[in-house]
């Protein structure tokens, strides 16, 4: 025993894999995950083993060729779990730390047979209802990105079997979502109901999904449906629930609503503050590289851009391309990236309150589930205010006090980021001021005097900062004229987006009502109520020619709903019709001739002016 008891004091110790274990029993998450407690106890094991054998070889003095070839064995078992639990640890720092959450044990078979969904186990076995889980193409086309300033894009054309296709494009409206623990990447999901085929029925009713009658022994619809576990095929996860983005690929609300894994604070701990890390629920504002507010060219800009932004969030919702304004958008948005302007990237303090959790009793039923979130998406916090409290959880809380300092070194590189780049667009400006200012020192030093050789110095130094000055003002010029250019093309394309700039006939406006700015009015594009001067302000314009544009698309809009003009009657140009101003009866022809039209075009303009008349 003396022996095997220094193996375990003395070797032991200085082996790799005792290393690793001791590593992995100082990350808290880890001891909770199964996986990682059942491979801990087969490397345990396999040291007992290991320990024993060469303790037996030690005895032995070197022992048989047999005894050799059992040690090698059992040194290569032990390093094939460190292996895998080398793998596991790298696993557990991709998804963000926290442990996988396995799907529920109830849901086991789900995409071979109804499970869960049935009563009695006759009806649990049939294959009246089945759950689809994504293949590995289907799989990466679900994957969500985040851009710098924590917009989400993704594919957005969304399929009757429950998975996703097309372009990546901006995110909006509301998804499932799941992280993958693996990688700690973002997936979205989307639960829908689909009749794939026919199946017996295992009983005589109704079909629950499809809704036809069925009888016990013949042929029903068999229906397919996808859920949270659909999209990592019934895998772990290291976050699920819903998420629902704005026009702009922000998250406006997440929370952790799964029935099928029924996440908790560890697992929303993990998923928020992924998010935060790809940038998302952070504030953005940009800011210049000094950490203030943008003004002058590069402000304009911006606003420029954002006006344009926000006015594609109806297009995007009609499926519409909007990939040149996006372009556009996106070439503003780098001219200032090259000024060293970006997202501040701060914890949101005030508002944007995202965050929506409830620490779920995991034996309540998926169904309750989504019921108790009503009254928390009601009451949502922001991200800073969830992680600091751990979603009112005080002891995950306490496995992530280093939340903030992580966010804050993340941070602190982002603006060395903006500063380095700053500092590289500087260098031309500040090599040319500096030489100014040595100039300028050279001239202060020169005497005033008749010496001739001092006044051709002067002349030299004079010539010389003229040519630096020009040099200096004319690259300020290009950066200040590109950046106008950049913004007037916004403009343009903004006046586009609002219907400022279009072919239509112009509709005459009243004179604007008193308090028109200040009163309701109805938005054009979404009916919804709003201030005039809200519409003066989204449509970057004075008040009173915001009012003039609104009365002309709210005319529009008008004339749009109305019904069509009936077809023009047969022999209408050559019958008595009545003249919309006199009141005379004469023939349509007549009022052709009059109105310099063809016979159609002057009938539609005789049977508007009738319609204005109420006739």
């Amino acid at each position: 025993m003396s022996k095997l008891l220094a193996f375990y004091t003395d070797v032991l110790p200085k082996s790799k894999a005792y290393k690793l274990q001791n590593t992995h029993a100082q990350v808290p998450v880890l001891q909770d995950d199964p996986e990682f407690k059942k491979l801990e106890a087969e490397r345990d094991a396999a040291m007992d083993d290991l320990a024993k054998l060469q303790s037996e070889v030690d005895e032995n003095k070197g022992g048989t060729e047999s005894d050799k070839k059992e040690l090698t064995a059992a040194r290569a078992k032990v390093k094939e779990l460190d292996g895998k639990i080398d793998a596991l640890v790298k696993k557990f720092g991709k998804g963000g730390g926290a442990v996988p959450k396995p799907l529920g044990a109830e849901y086991a078979g789900e995409d071979k047979k109804m499970g869960w969904r049935g009563g009695n186990q006759k009806t649990q076995d049939s294959e009246l209802v089945k759950t689809k889980y994504l293949d590995d193409k289907e799989r990466e086309a679900s994957k969500l990105s985040f851009d710098e300033e924590g917009k989400a894009t993704g594919a957005r054309v969304k399929n009757d079997d429950g998975t996703v296709s097309g372009p990546a494009g901006t995110m909006y409206g509301k998804s499932d979502y799941v992280v993958d623990p693996e990688t700690g990447a973002f997936h979205q999901g989307d639960p829908v109901k689909k009749v794939v085929g026919q199946v017996e029925a295992p009983y005589t009713g109704k079909n629950p999904f499809s809704g036809k009658d069925m009888v016990e022994g013949e042929v029903t619809d068999q229906v397919q449906t996808t859920h949270h576990s659909s999209v990592l095929a019934g895998k772990a996860v290291a976050g699920a629930g819903e998420v629902t983005f704005d026009g702009s690929g922000n998250i406006v609300l997440i929370n952790n609503s799964s029935g099928h894994y029924k996440p908790g604070a560890k697992e929303m701990i993990n998923t928020v503050e992924i998010l935060v890390k790809a940038g998302a629920l952070l504030d953005h504002e940009y800011v210049g590289p000094d950490g203030k507010p943008l003004d002058g060219a590069a402000k304009k800009l911006h606003d420029a851009a954002q006006r344009v932004q926000d006015k594609l969030v109806a297009k995007l919702k009609k499926g519409e391309k909007v990939d040149q304004d996006q372009e556009l958008i996106a070439k503003a948005k780098e001219s200032l990236k090259k000024m060293g302007c970006g997202p501040a990237e701060r914890f949101v303090k005030g508002g944007k309150k995202t965050v929506s959790f409830v620490d779920v009793d995991p034996s309540m039923p998926g169904p309750e589930v989504k019921k108790v979130f009503d009254t928390a998406n009601a009451n949502p916090v922001t991200a800073g205010e969830f992680l600091s409290t751990g979603g009112g959880n005080k002891e995950q809380a306490g496995n992530k006090t280093d939340m903030q300092a992580e966010l804050k070194s993340k941070m602190a590189s982002r603006k060395k980021e903006l500063d380095d780049e700053a500092e590289a667009r500087a260098k031309p400006y500040e090599s040319a001021e500096v030489k100014l200012a040595d100039i300028e020192s050279k001239l202060d030093s020169l005497p005033w005097t008749d010496d001739e050789r001092v006044n051709a110095e002067r002349k030299k130094l004079n010539e010389e900062y003229k040519e630096v000055f020009k040099i200096v003002q004319e690259r300020k010029d290009v950066a200040e004229s590109k950046l106008a250019e950049m913004t007037a093309q916004l403009d343009e394309r903004l006046k586009v987006l609002i219907g400022l700039v279009d072919d239509a006939e112009d509709v005459p406006a009243p004179d604007m009502p008193k308090g028109w700015d200040t009163d309701y009015v109805e938005h054009p594009d979404t009916g919804d109520s709003v201030y005039g001067n809200t519409l003066a302000k989204e449509w970057n314009m004075e008040v009173e020619e915001a009012y003039k544009h609104w009365h002309k698309l709210t005319a529009k809009k008008k004339k749009a709903q109305e019904p069509p003009l009936p077809p023009m009657p047969k022999d209408w140009d050559t019958d008595y019709v009545e003249h919309p101003d006199s009141g005379d009866s004469v023939y349509g022809n007549t009022l052709a001739k009059e109105w310099n039209m063809g016979v159609e075009e002057a009938y539609k303009h005789w049977a508007k002016l009738m319609k204005a008349k109420g006739k």
